[in-house]
């Protein structure tokens, strides 16, 4: 009762807002390399068809409150301060006509998930606050188009999808779909914090941005332990002998192996049968394109 006061309070001299219900979370995140505590509430309003997920939440540590999310001190960081509080915003339910949610996405399958089941863009939130798209609109009473955009945030989303479905004139119960999807860029999915081209996976020094090989951040020691066991001690003979030795913790990782972005896509087609209100049949194909690799390099083949 008294949040639902507190809400009509801080809105009211705007539009009446409906709360429609709140969940929390508590975890811990790493940010700049230290460990904070996270606490977080996320309350969604309503006014009509709108909706607005909030996503009010702190970082806290033994040295005090994280401040670097709540920074009013200029206009550019004040934005970014309100846009990352909003977690995100629709417009009806997906059963209307026309739906959209941007920001979060929860659970999404398409169609009847072989090419996307369970489609999420929030697996590393809150580290990676990613503002994707999911829009679904009915035409002419008989077309539905489904669209599934990962992240604006990035240059090329980690994902591109599309569905269109009808349902026959001919045979009402008869519907069919048509989708396609898309990963512009697969190297995408690697985190990579400091900017140094090593992704954080294969990075022991995620962020420093002068920093990737353990053997080289730590060179001089073995420079030290070099000349206490060779005989005869140079510089020549010790950069040989730290360059080919490969237990001092030498990062196996090269960008280079990873430059392409090695797009893939995917298209399938389906149709169903409705038998009942709440029972039909279905049949479905796909088809990937592109090439996959294993992490292990154990094999490579083309689809």
């Amino acid at each position: 009762m008294y949040k639902n006061i507190i809400y009509c309070f801080v809105f009211s001299s705007l539009i009446a807002i409906e709360q429609i219900g709140t969940s929390g979370a508590m975890g811990s995140v790493t940010i700049d390399d230290k460990l904070y505590n996270q606490l977080s509430l996320r309350p969604e309003l309503a006014y009509g068809r709108l909706g607005i997920g909030l996503d009010i939440y702190l970082y806290f540590n033994d040295d005090g409150i994280y401040e670097g999310n709540w920074d009013f001190s200029s206009m550019n960081s004040s934005y970014k301060t309100i846009i990352d509080k909003i977690y995100y915003l629709r417009w009806g339910t997906k059963k209307d006509d026309l739906y959209f949610r941007v920001g979060a996405l929860p659970s999404l399958t398409l169609g009847y998930g072989i090419l996307i089941n369970k489609y999420t863009n929030t697996i590393q939130y809150p580290d990676v606050r990613r503002i994707g798209l999911n829009f679904i609109a009915l035409f002419k009473n008989r077309y539905k188009i489904n669209l599934i955009y990962s992240d604006f945030k990035q240059s090329a989303p980690g994902l591109l999808a599309l569905r269109v479905s009808s349902h026959s004139k001919a045979i009402p119960r008869l519907n069919w779909g048509i989708s396609g999807a898309v990963d512009l860029n697969q190297n995408k999915g690697f985190l990579d914090y400091d900017g140094d081209q090593y992704p954080d996976f294969f990075d022991p020094y995620p962020y420093d941005s002068n920093l990737w090989d353990e053997a080289i951040a730590n060179k001089d020691h073995w420079r030290t332990i070099f000349w206490e066991i060779s005989p005869n001690p140079n510089e020549q003979d010790f950069e040989a002998w730290f360059d080919s030795t490969s237990y001092i913790g030498h990062n196996e990782y090269s960008p280079s192996d990873y430059s392409s972005v090695d797009p893939i896509s995917g298209f399938s087609l389906d149709a169903s049968y409705k038998i009942t209100q709440n029972f039909y049949i279905y049949t479905q194909f796909a088809q990937l394109i592109g090439k996959t690799k294993l992490i292990d390099d154990a094999y490579d083949r083309t689809l």
